[in-house]
């Protein structure tokens, strides 16, 4: 199993910003494999966990067109 650790600043924490995190985690989640997705947002910061079985599934993700803008 793998695990990413993401770690992102939130210039606004808000109903936009929310909104896109759930998308994209439900996106991982049924469309590239994912297998659970944590995260806690505090001061300003978020940090993700997303666990894998592959890292051919990672990489997929990773360059998923809506993954990047975000």
């Amino acid at each position: 199993m793998y695990i990413v650790i993401f770690k992102a600043t939130i210039k606004q924490l808000d109903a936009i910003y929310s909104e896109m995190a759930q998308m994209l985690r439900d996106k991982a989640l049924g469309k590239y494999n994912c297998l659970k997705f944590e995260t806690c947002s505090e001061n300003g910061f978020e940090i993700a966990l997303s666990y894998w079985n592959s890292l051919e599934d990672i990489k997929r993700w990773q360059k998923d067109a809506e993954h990047q803008v975000a």
